[in-house]
């Protein structure tokens, strides 16, 4: 015993597995069994799941200790450091933070934090947020930390080989031999047995701390032994071992050795002295096969063992298969009343029967194929080597009918029995055989049947009624005792493809191809599809409980589908079920084989029996295997970087984030599910997926925060969220200064275009003003200059005329002329614009008013708002015209009580509204088309937009009618003579404006 310690301290420290303070002896709480608070059924090792991690997955070499923290994640300390493992990813972590040299020691507090102790005496402390305190020398020990716990009163315990220390209430204490009683000697070994007493073992003896006390009691090395397992009297090891074990849910011990992996268990009854059971796993290959160097059980009742160059788990599983001293792959096999289960080897091995223990029954000789339970308990097996009938206690041989050929000649194995309520045996080959009161039918003598031709894929007795199977989509009933046949293929809804399965239907009939399932009621077909397109195609086993529920064994895995969703497709067979997957995660031992083996049995007490290719496991329906511990989950990276209390900034014209997040999921961890969202954007919602990262494109500057929940591999939520927030900096061309500038200085450039637009529109208004000046001096100079020689030459040929007609004729004419020059200098006037009086345009319109409304019965009012200016005669005309057309339309067509006018005079534009108490008109039917404007209106909208003016109309039926014309300063204005002057010496300018082209 002493050199067994001595070899295990002296390569990696020794690694408890109780270290985490997991209750021995009981079934986890974690991986539960539905439906069920009763001690789980042992397994033996062969009968755990084995996932095996190597290299190539990423598990690092050389594991020394093994532990799990509060948030489910499993901590490996090697000679390279320290590795974190979420069930995908082999991680190191704090490689340039934690002390050198290899990690011996790990212990997970329940506070979440993590204890590391190293090969010189350092030790560690991760808090749950990541921050990492280390204590060494001279505090501590320079000696290799073997262990480390925390006992219930909150002590943290560090057992090196060269001493015992301490940590309470943030100080260290080192326990010397005089006052705590602690050896002097060598330290090979330390642990916690599972009463909470902490054990320090040297070569010779063993020191123990009961609980509440402070001092150590000196113990034998028999009594460390006997408290490492928990039972009194027993001090067995193996010779080769390496390292402390680890127990799990069924007392069992896992200990790490030489060999590898033994698991040692005691059975009941067994002295107190016995030696164990012993169980190694089927050999590995590769590395899978080195020295076990730790083994650890964590939270959900697994086992992790680490080899020099593997790291392996072992769990339980859903589906428990049944132990292969005999060949059980693609057996034929039922299961009896009472349970037990009967097994015919389709190869040279003998049947057998299973009840927890395999029992061969050599007198069968060797391959059946076939095997069928009566309703009166008799048991009917068939092969190559005969057929057979079991009661109890009873086997015989049952001939066979002459007509059917001799068994040892059969090249198409039997592939069917079944017996119907009346005690018919059926039986199918090359075609159907039949076996009533002694006397054998075959496939001739039933009409209606296939013959020989059509080989049969499926049999089955349903009460009276025999139901046979065949390729090509056909399957046909027999009905006893008349043996009325009647067969269905795809004219009559059938669907299957070739038919693999019948089975028993709570209402019906259930049907397997290789196609999809169909379910047979009353003359009908209806398909079962479930949810993400699944047909359940390839279905070679089926089982209808009867609480419900529909269980299905096929190549894909064993499907179960909830009685309440099985309701709901019978209420609507378009309803897509949901379903729960089983495979060779689950403890399946592979896919079973279409070949015409009924791969699903319902057994005694809820048992379900599966077949496949590589042997026969069972479920316990109504108990099955469960991980109820809902997952943590958190949040790793976002774009490289670890995520902060606070807000993360992501930088300047950052468009994308690259969220990494986990949880660990240990079991299955590719079923783990995870939703996320991200909040900020347009849509924020939910998305599922089992990728462990989201990546976000497009991202606009501004606050964002990210959540993530995750699901294990039974569906159970976490319940918190991980969030994170994080914020993208805008670019300056995208801050809310630099858009509120380029609005500005589009403002300004839609404004500079309207000045641009106002202005040429004033150089071309002053180029009439000045063509009007050029015009005048031309009238004046020569058409008034002739009319003055004229009125001359008339005055002295007047004054030389004696004649009284004719001087009076010429008075008149010099009267004309007079007339004319008046009206010519008049001409000039209006024509060269001088500047009129500000009262001159609302005095014009007062007229045009009296002269419009002389013949209506309506009141007018002026109204002038502001200082009245002069009016650019070039506009002049347009704006009364337009003035003069409402209130044309006021006075005639309102039928109006009262017309008002308002002229405001604003320093940028002149307005003029006509305003009446009238009839009115619908203004968006106008606007529709729906009436059509007259003529006055389309010219009004024609001389506004001439004028750059806006035009309005406000009118609804009934409310009158409110015309507005608005036109600009520059354009409505008589321009000072400053500018005038300007324009008049940038002629080259106005020529550019007003000439052709």
């Amino acid at each position: 015993m002493v050199t067994v310690l001595k070899k295990s301290v002296l390569r990696c420290g020794l690694i408890l597995s109780l270290a985490m303070g997991a209750a021995l002896g009981v079934s986890s709480p974690c991986m539960a069994v539905e439906g069920s608070v009763e001690s789980p059924a042992f397994r033996s090792i062969d009968q755990w799941v084995r996932t095996v991690y190597t290299a190539k997955d990423g598990a690092p070499r050389g594991v020394e200790a093994i532990a799990q923290d509060a948030r489910g994640f499993l901590w490996l300390g090697t000679s390279e450091g320290l590795f974190r493992f979420d069930g995908v990813i082999f991680e190191r972590k704090f490689a340039d933070r934690l002390p050198g040299g290899a990690i011996n020691a790990l212990y997970g507090a329940d506070d979440g934090s993590l204890w590391v102790g190293g090969h010189y005496g350092a030790v560690s402390r991760i808090a749950a947020d990541g921050t990492l305190t280390t204590w060494g020398s001279p505090q501590l020990l320079p000696s290799t930390v073997m262990f480390i716990t925390q006992m219930p009163d909150g002590v943290l315990w560090v057992v090196s080989n060269s001493g015992v220390q301490s940590l309470s209430r943030g100080h260290w204490r080192r326990h010397g031999p005089d006052s705590d009683g602690v050896p002097r000697e060598l330290i090979y070994q330390g642990f916690r047995d599972p009463h909470d007493r902490l054990w320090v073992v040297t070569a010779l003896r063993a020191y123990r701390l009961d609980p509440g006390s402070e001092h150590f009691v000196q113990d034998t090395s028999e009594a460390a032994e006997s408290a490492m397992v928990d039972r009194p009297g027993a001090s067995w090891r193996p010779a080769d071992i390496v390292n402390d074990e680890a127990r799990d849910a069924y007392g069992a011990l896992w200990i790490p050795t030489a060999r590898g992996i033994v698991r040692a268990h005691w059975e009941a009854g067994a002295a107190s002295g016995a030696p164990p059971v012993q169980e190694q796993p089927a050999p590995g290959s590769g590395e899978a096969d080195d020295e076990s160097r730790a083994a650890y059980r964590d939270r959900a009742g697994a086992i992790w063992v680490a080899t020099g160059g593997t790291l392996e788990q072992f769990r339980p599983g859903k589906i428990t298969p049944i132990p292969r001293s005999v060949s059980t792959h693609d057996a034929a096999f039922v299961a009896d009343p009472s349970g037990r289960l009967w097994i015919g080897a389709r190869q040279s091995d003998a049947p057998a029967t299973y009840d927890g223990r395999l029992t061969p029954l050599p007198t069968m000789g060797g391959s059946v194929t076939a095997v069928a339970a009566s309703p009166d308990g008799a048991v009917w097996m068939v092969g190559y080597g005969g057929l057979y009938r079991h009661i109890p206690g009873t086997w015989s041989r049952v001939p066979f009918s002459s007509k059917l050929e001799a068994p040892s000649a059969i090249t198409t194995p039997f592939n069917g029995l079944a017996v119907t309520s009346d005690g018919a045996l059926w039986m199918s080959s090359k075609g159907v055989w039949r076996l009533k009161d002694g006397i054998w039918i075959g496939p001739g003598d039933i009409r209606g049947l296939p013959t020989f031709a059509a080989t049969p894929t499926s049999l089955y007795a349903q009460g009276s009624t025999v139901w046979v199977g065949y390729t090509g989509n056909r399957i046909a009933s027999v009905e006893e005792p008349g043996l009325a046949v009647r067969t269905y293929a795809t004219a009559d809804g059938l669907a299957v493809g070739d038919v693999l399965v019948l089975a028993h239907g709570a209402d019906g009939l259930w049907v397997g191809g290789d196609a999809a399932l169909q379910h047979l009621h009353r003359g009908r077909f209806s398909q079962l599809s479930g949810v993400g397109g699944e047909h359940f195609a390839n279905i070679t086993g089926i089982v209808e409980r009867e609480n419900g529920e529909v269980w299905l064994n096929g190549v894909r895995g064993l499907f179960r589908i909830d009685a309440a969703d099985m309701a709901a497709w019978r209420r609507n067979p378009g309803y897509r079920v949901p379903f729960e997957l089983m495979n060779e995660r689950d403890g399946r031992p592979g896919a079973p084989s279409t070949y015409h083996v009924n791969s699903l049995v319902a057994g005694k007490d809820g048992r379900l029996w599966i077949g496949s290719d590589r042997g026969i496991a069972f479920i316990d329906a109504d108990r099955v295997v469960r991980n109820h511990l809902a997952p943590f989950v958190m949040i790793d990276a976002i774009n490289g970087q670890p995520p902060t209390a606070g807000s993360l900034a992501l930088g300047q014209g950052m468009h994308r984030a690259d969220i990494a997040f986990t949880a660990p999921v240990l079991g299955i961890p590719e079923r783990a599910q995870f939703r996320y969202r991200l909040t900020g954007t347009e849509t924020a919602t939910w998305t599922t997926a089992t990728e462990r990262r989201a990546t976000f494109t497009n991202l606009a500057p501004g606050d964002y925060r990210f959540e993530v929940q995750a699901a294990n591999e039974d569906g159970v939520w976490s319940t918190s969220t991980a969030q994170v927030r994080f914020s993208i900096a805008p670019e300056f061309y995208q801050t809310w200064w630099f858009r509120g500038l380029c609005i500005l200085a589009v403002l300004a450039l839609v404004y500079a275009g309207y000045l641009m637009r106002i202005r040429r529109l004033g150089i071309l208004i002053c180029a009439r003003l000045l063509e009007r000046e050029r015009i005048a001096r031309d009238f004046h100079d020569t058409i008034l200059q002739s009319l003055h020689g004229v009125l001359l030459r008339t005055k002295m040929a007047t004054d030389a005329v004696t004649d009284e007609d004719a001087r009076d004729k010429l008075e008149k004419a010099m009267e004309a002329t007079r007339d004319a020059l008046v009206e010519g200098r008049e001409k000039i006037t209006a024509l060269r614009g001088d500047r009129q009086s500000p009262s001159l345009l609302p005095e014009r319109i007062g007229k045009l008013a009296g002269l419009l409304g002389s013949g209506s019965s309506a009141r007018f009012s002026l109204d002038i708002v502001g200082e009245a200016r002069s009016v650019n005669p070039a506009a002049e005309d347009d704006i009364q015209a337009v003035v003069s057309e409402m209130l044309s339309n006021a006075f005639k067509h309102a039928d109006a009580t009262s017309v008002n006018v308002t002229v405001v005079f604003k320093k940028r534009s002149l307005s003029v509204s006509v305003r009446d108490d009238g009839v009115g008109m619908d203004v968006k039917q106008v606007r529709r088309g729906a009436l059509r404007p007259g003529w006055g209106l389309i010219g009004m909208r024609e001389r506004a937009q001439r004028l750059a003016s806006k035009f309005t109309i406000r009118s609804t039926p009934g409310g009158g009618t409110t015309v507005t014309l608005v036109v600009p300063g520059p354009i409505a204005y008589w321009l000072p003579p400053g500018a005038v002057a300007r324009l008049r010496g940038r002629r080259w300018a106005l020529w550019s404006l007003v000439a052709p082209g």
